[in-house]
C-alpha cells in the first residue's frame, strides 16, 4: 500500500502536521481493501491494516491525543 508507505515516511521525517488528516482515509481504505480480498491476499492486507493502526496510534501519541489508547487497541490483527 503506497499511501501507507508514504505516511510512514512522513512520520519518520517528523512531518506530523502533514499527516493530520491521513488516519480516517488511510484506515478506511486499508480496511475496505482487506474486506474485498480473500485467501493469501487478505492475510497480507491484515498486516497493512495493523500497520496503519500502529501509525495512527503513534501520531495520536505525538499529538497527546485522547484517542491514542483506543487506537492502540485496534492495532491487533483480528
Amino acid at each position: 500500500m503506497a499511501s501507507l508507505t508514504s505516511a510512514r515516511a512522513q512520520f519518520t521525517a517528523a512531518r506530523y502536521r502533514q499527516l493530520g488528516d491521513f488516519p480516517p482515509g488511510l484506515l478506511g481504505s486499508a480496511q475496505a481493501t482487506r474486506e474485498a480480498l480473500s485467501g493469501r491476499s487478505r492475510e497480507e492486507a491484515h498486516g497493512c491494516v495493523a500497520r496503519a493502526w500502529v501509525l495512527a496510534t503513534e501520531l495520536a501519541l505525538k499529538a497527546h491525543s485522547d484517542v491514542a489508547w483506543p487506537a492502540a487497541g485496534s492495532c491487533q490483527v483480528k
